[in-house]
């Protein structure tokens, strides 16, 4: 097996294993809509002048989180990718809907959300290894519409997904998203990486404009302090860990 393989083994292997460790633990996914996510969706709107439009969303590493039901709410069609299976079956029981068929393109299985009309959106979700999705997803839109013209999704929503992987993998995960999304609400978390191991990762400001500048105007939406909001940071030795949200618009080539 290549370095590559190796390395998409152990970070399939450890996903799987931190989702069975907590994924049924609110701490790994909300339960309620991320504050971050209803804060930043309508400014980024507003701020691409693009109030109206039905917009795709991209969500990786999308877990079973709620924040997909916030998206299709308002009108938004979400792809989400997961490897979890659990966390997909889980999804459908909370959110009290069923998937179609799940139906196979490649190496992905796509679960689709049964019943999607104009007023109530489509949401699906593609099972398999992120790092494969997009050569995939851009041969799948092909086969269906014909047409791949730039960016399919105008907004990629990261609230637990760059945390998550390792930190060798975020060049080529960032390039990834670059190529798919046209903005992005991205949320991070930032603590002292000697004294604890992640995952989540500590990413800092800078590591998110080192991997993103060249692509987006970005601002830093908030930053806030979180070490007494949950008490496991504490537990896990740390004396400070902030939560930073961001939001990245496509830069215009003038």
């Amino acid at each position: 097996g290549s370095l590559e393989e190796e390395v998409k083994h152990d970070r399939v292997e450890r996903w799987v294993k931190s989702w069975e460790k907590f994924g049924t633990k609110p701490g790994f996914h909300r339960q309620n809509f991320n504050p971050h996510l209803v804060e930043n969706y309508p400014r980024i709107r507003k701020q691409v002048k693009d109030d109206h439009s039905r917009w795709s969303v991209l969500v990786p590493l999308c877990g079973k989180t709620r924040d997909m039901a916030y998206l299709g709410s308002d009108g938004c069609d979400v792809v989400g990718v997961e490897f979890v299976q659990d966390a997909i079956d889980q999804l459908a029981d909370e959110e009290a809907f069923t998937w179609e068929l799940p139906e196979r393109f490649e190496d992905f299985m796509i679960y689709t959300k049964a019943k999607a009309t104009a007023s109530n959106p489509s949401l699906s979700i593609w099972k398999g290894d992120f790092f494969a999705f997009e050569k995939t997803f851009k041969k799948f839109v092909k086969t269906s519409t014909n047409s791949c013209e730039g960016a399919p999704f105008q907004l990629g929503y990261d609230r637990a997904a760059l945390v998550a992987i390792q930190p060798v993998l975020r060049k080529p995960y960032a390039d990834t998203m670059k190529n798919l999304c046209e903005n992005m609400i991205l949320v991070t978390l930032e603590y002292d990486q000697n004294k604890k191991e992640g995952p989540p990762f500590s990413v800092s400001v800078d590591d998110v404009y080192d991997l993103y500048s060249d692509h987006y105007d970005i601002i830093l939406a908030s930053r806030n302090e979180i070490i007494d909001l949950e008490p496991i940071w504490r537990k896990m030795g740390l004396s400070s860990i902030y939560e930073n949200a961001f939001i990245l618009t496509r830069r215009q080539t003038p």
